[in-house]
């Protein structure tokens, strides 16, 4: 699917909140690394913790009520994946503790699973 779509999908849920994630995309890996080049983490746990936030916020497209666009990349649309991306970040930011790690967690898994399936020496891909 990844291969062929440029995407792949999960939904999960969390006690009674369904949340849709996403892979991301190039630009997004773009994005990851002028933010750690521009905030230039101090340590380990702070520059994993900022990495989960951008992840997050590239991958997420549904939690409860609030959905969210991802629009595809193109060469000249960045700002408009960068005004996506910031409103996901925001609502990422707002979240309680306990849920904003819950989904780390999932996010993790997921991007393993991912990795596994599109690995060329994988039993089964996607």
């Amino acid at each position: 699917v990844v291969m062929s779509t440029g995407k792949y999908e999960e939904t999960y849920r969390i006690g009674k909140t369904v949340v849709k994630i996403r892979t991301r995309t190039t630009v997004d890996a773009d994005r990851t690394i002028e933010i750690l080049q521009e905030q230039r983490p101090e340590s380990a746990a702070v520059y994993s913790h900022l990495v989960s936030r951008i992840n997050l916020a590239s991958s997420l497209i549904e939690y409860g009520d609030n959905k969210f666009p991802h629009t595809t990349p193109s060469e000249d649309n960045r700002d408009r994946l960068d005004s996506e991306w910031r409103e996901r970040y925001r609502f990422c930011a707002a979240l309680p503790a306990p849920a904003f790690y819950a989904l780390s967690q999932i996010l993790q898994k997921f991007d393993e699973k991912v990795a596994m399936s599109c690995d060329a020496r994988s039993l089964e891909n996607f």
